[in-house]
């Protein structure tokens, strides 16, 4: 279910039903409510038929839709390709190939001791924090980015009529970061895909976003897969989009820094200082 929320002056932004509040959203509180998950206990069982070589996790706003999209042209099946339930909301890009996950993808429950186990878009959450991942003993690549510009990169897809407003900016942002984890899969720290509760690696390969084109290739080549990105961005983000991290107030820039310290500690990211709060000193694990 999407929601609809609407910005002060009723411009429409994309919201969704809310998992887990923020102020439990911690390193803590991910591995004191994660389930233990025992061979001799497990829910179902999933098969591909056709296992890849490499697996693909899709982080959203980190160009996963041009990743999955460029890799069903070559006929490998990443990310939401995997589910057909991805065809019913945004993925036409997947129609080409088929998915091999719908059993998975109708039966997967959170790990999460919490009350709604099912996600929303299970291929926007860390595959580690089901029940099953179906990608175990599969090595496995996602895109990290720097959280400033992923967020308004967020905005912009959510709030597509809000564009270029620094107000709507910082209020939708805020909002959504204290909303906590989404049933979409949107807003999740980036730290939690690439390790588990344990502060295992838990991704094979890094890509960095700001090296997106490089970084792929050589992955590809490592692989042998023919998959590329064409060199023109392939999103619905206009071109006269011109908002920046320059535009976050310091409320938000506070409450980025605070939700995404893991991020910028793991991934070489550098924090904006707030003049009144220093999250060196806070850290929420």
């Amino acid at each position: 279910m999407i929601n609809i929320f609407f910005v002060q002056s009723g411009q429409k932004c994309r919201s969704f039903p809310q998992i887990i509040d923020d102020d439990k959203l911690t390193l803590r509180f991910i591995k004191r409510r994660m389930i233990r998950i025992t061979n001799q206990k497990k829910y179902f069982s999933t098969i591909i038929p056709y296992k890849n070589q490499l697996e693909f996790i899709h982080i959203p706003k980190n160009a996963g839709t041009a990743i999955e999209k460029a890799a069903a042209k070559s006929g490998i099946v990443w990310g939401a390709c995997h589910m057909s339930s991805s065809k019913k909301r945004i993925r036409n890009h997947c129609s080409m190939i088929k998915p091999d996950l719908d059993e998975w993808d109708k039966l997967h429950q959170l790990r999460l001791d919490i009350k709604k186990k099912k996600a929303g878009m299970s291929w926007h959450f860390p595959p580690h924090w089901f029940t099953e991942n179906p990608f175990q003993g599969t090595p496995t690549f996602a895109v990290v980015r720097n959280p400033y510009d992923r967020l308004i990169s967020e905005f912009y897809y959510l709030c597509p009529e809000a564009l270029n407003d620094k107000e709507h900016l910082n209020q939708f942002i805020q909002k959504e970061i204290k909303m906590g984890i989404h049933a979409s899969g949107h807003f999740i720290p980036q730290y939690y895909y690439f390790y588990d509760e344990h502060r295992n690696k838990v991704v094979d390969y890094l890509i960095r976003y700001e090296n997106l084109h490089n970084d792929l290739n050589e992955l590809m080549k490592k692989f042998n897969l023919h998959i590329s990105l064409p060199i023109q961005k392939d999103n619905h983000r206009s071109l006269e989009s011109t908002l920046t991290v320059f535009d976050f107030d310091q409320e938000t820039i506070a409450l980025i820094n605070k939700r995404y310290h893991l991020d910028f500690q793991s991934f070489g990211y550098e924090k904006i200082p707030t003049s009144s709060i220093d999250f060196h000193q806070q850290s929420p694990i």
